[in-house]
């Protein structure tokens, strides 16, 4: 059989299988190609200069497609801080039940490696921690019926953490996760307290 025909029975059975996407899935495939888009036209290309249609042609997705998932380009990017915070919300929920401070800290130093790329954009496209994380639903539900100097002190913390990312994404992260884990825990205030919901 010739390679072109043996790609023509692969493109049949990919278009067959997505075919019998749900649309919970195929919505969640469109948001990733998206993300995937803005990421790498970000790498050679400011936020700012990069427009909707440069997202859509890079994409492969239709604009209505687009509108569907994301009202903005920087809906994009509060969409991929959002899954970096649930991920840091599950590893402080985890905290509260398990771990030490220094296995906290090396959890999160970890989720920040596993998201290297994706930060080092997300900073490039000037979003940092803080910006996503006092306007999202599940840090808000954290401090209902919460003590003010609580709130503040956490607000502290969330703070003095992004500070020290941003700086060490800027700097190359020339720390180690090891040595990021020892200066966290030995200069920040206490790690919040995340309530389960």
């Amino acid at each position: 059989m010739h390679t072109h025909q043996k790609r023509a029975e692969k493109l049949a059975t990919l278009n067959t299988s997505l075919e019998k996407l749900s649309n919970e899935q195929a919505n969640k495939l469109t948001k990733e190609c998206i993300q995937s888009a803005l990421l790498e036209l970000m790498k050679n290309t400011p936020f700012d200069k990069i427009t909707i249609t440069d997202i859509v042609k890079h994409s492969g997705v239709s604009r209505m497609a687009f509108y569907r998932n994301f009202d903005s380009k920087r809906a994009i990017l509060s969409d991929m801080a959002d899954i970096l915070f649930g991920e840091l919300y599950l590893i402080l929920a985890d905290y509260r039940q398990h771990q030490t401070s220094l296995t906290c800290y090396q959890a999160i130093f970890e989720l920040f490696c596993k998201y290297q790329e994706n930060i080092h954009i997300l900073l490039h496209g000037g979003i940092h921690i803080s910006d996503f994380l006092v306007h999202t639903e599940v840090f808000s539900k954290c401090y209902i019926d919460v003590d003010f100097r609580i709130r503040y002190k956490d607000l502290s913390w969330w703070g003095a953490l992004d500070s020290i990312v941003i700086d060490w994404f800027e700097q190359g992260m020339k720390e180690s996760v090891e040595e990021m884990i020892h200066v966290c825990n030995d200069i920040l205030p206490q790690i919040p307290i995340v309530p389960i919901f």
